[in-house]
């Protein structure tokens, strides 16, 4: 019986070389970059469904005020909601410092 083993090229050994000389370096930064870039999306997911929460709160409770409050403390009401609430959605608009992806590519 003839072992093939002696005769058949090392190919385990063969694709192992070429991964690390070649293809490691690339697939390493790549992750890295596509963990920071889905990192920043979770984060912009965030701040975007923080904003919408904001502005379903105050809608709600502008008009509810407006309709529901008697007298003329509404406006003093309507003035401190929206002196509130402004800068913070103005705060959350704001983008996001940028990730930058490694140079290395």
């Amino acid at each position: 019986m003839v072992n093939w083993k002696n005769f058949l090229p090392d190919f385990k050994g063969a694709l192992t070389n070429f991964y690390e000389e070649n293809v490691k370096e690339t697939l390493e930064t790549k992750t890295a970059y596509y963990e920071n870039l889905l990192k920043e999306n979770i984060a912009f997911g965030q701040r975007t469904q923080k904003i919408a929460i904001a502005l379903g709160i105050s809608i709600f409770l502008l008009l509810a005020i407006a309709y529901f409050w008697q007298g003329n403390s509404k406006y003093l009401a309507l003035g401190i909601i929206v002196g509130f609430l402004a800068p913070y959605i103005y705060e959350l608009s704001q983008p996001l410092p940028s990730i930058q992806p490694n140079q290395n590519n």
